[in-house]
Formats: C-alpha cells, sequence, structure tokens
C-alpha cells in the first residue's frame, strides 16, 4: 500500500486533472495531462504536476497504545501553460485553472476522506524554461494535515 503522503499526491493530481474552467472568450481551459513529481518534458499544456513540498510531523499523544502524529504535508500543484506571445490569454488560463482547483478543493476539503483537511495556503505565478522552451507556471500550495500512526 502506498504511504499516506503518496496517496495524497495522486488524489491531488487527480482532483486537478478533473478541473476545468471558461476563459474571458468562451473557450473551455483543462489540463491536457499530469503527473506526480517534477521535471521532464511537458507534452503539451496546460499541464500539472504534484511536487513535495515538505512534511511536520507533531506528537499528539496515543490511542490503544500506539503512537500518534499529526502530519502536515505540503505539495506544490503547479500549472504550465506554454510562452507563446499571447501574455494575457495564457497567464488568464493559469488564473481560471487555479480558482477551478481551489473551487474543487473547497468542495471535498478532505480528499474523499484521505485527510483532515487540504486547503491552498498561497499561489504565485511566474515564468521558467523548460526542455529548450518557455513556459508560464502557476503554483498552488496546498497543505494537507492527517492523523499518522
Amino acid at each position: 500500500m502506498a504511504s499516506p503522503p503518496e496517496q495524497i499526491a495522486h488524489a491531488l493530481l487527480a482532483k486537478a486533472l478533473a478541473v476545468s474552467a471558461t476563459g474571458s472568450d468562451g473557450r473551455t481551459i483543462a489540463p491536457k495531462g499530469g503527473r506526480t513529481g517534477e521535471g521532464g518534458p511537458i507534452p503539451e499544456t496546460p499541464f500539472v504536476e504534484i511536487g513535495d513540498a515538505g512534511w511536520e510531523l507533531e506528537y499528539v499523544g496515543s490511542a490503544n497504545a500506539y503512537d500518534r502524529d499529526e502530519a502536515r504535508a505540503r505539495y506544490a500543484v503547479i500549472f504550465y501553460r506554454q510562452f507563446a506571445k499571447e501574455t494575457d490569454r495564457e497567464k488568464e488560463d493559469l488564473r481560471e485553472l487555479f480558482w477551478a482547483f481551489r473551487a474543487a478543493l473547497r468542495a471535498d476539503y478532505t480528499l474523499g476522506g484521505l485527510v483532515d483537511y487540504a486547503h491552498v495556503g498561497r499561489a504565485r505565478v511566474g515564468l521558467t524554461p523548460r526542455e529548450g522552451k518557455w513556459y508560464w507556471f502557476l503554483i498552488a500550495e496546498v497543505e494537507a494535515v492527517f492523523l499518522a500512526s
């Protein structure tokens, strides 16, 4: 069985791949693919990657003689859009995907009962080179809290 952090990463990927939004010109915006882990080629955009951003464990006691920790796992949910000199439209795509993802997460903050809660804590936008091409990216930092035994 996969570890809780791995299960959460896959749940976040499924949620991110399921979102869609409508651009100001009426076109549908949705990820065309994604993966857990970061790096490597991006086949087509919009694309999403789920990366690890760290964990914190805090001892919260024991139940039935088992030690229990509260885990706070952080993930980087990264949406990419290839830079093609349509800056306003490209950035709009990322903003729309972010808000659709945030709404989907708020509608199921337990990721189907996998965690106590998950939420977006912050987001940022930038431009980065990958594999000889330039991409806009929007990183949504997601924190997931759950009891680990």
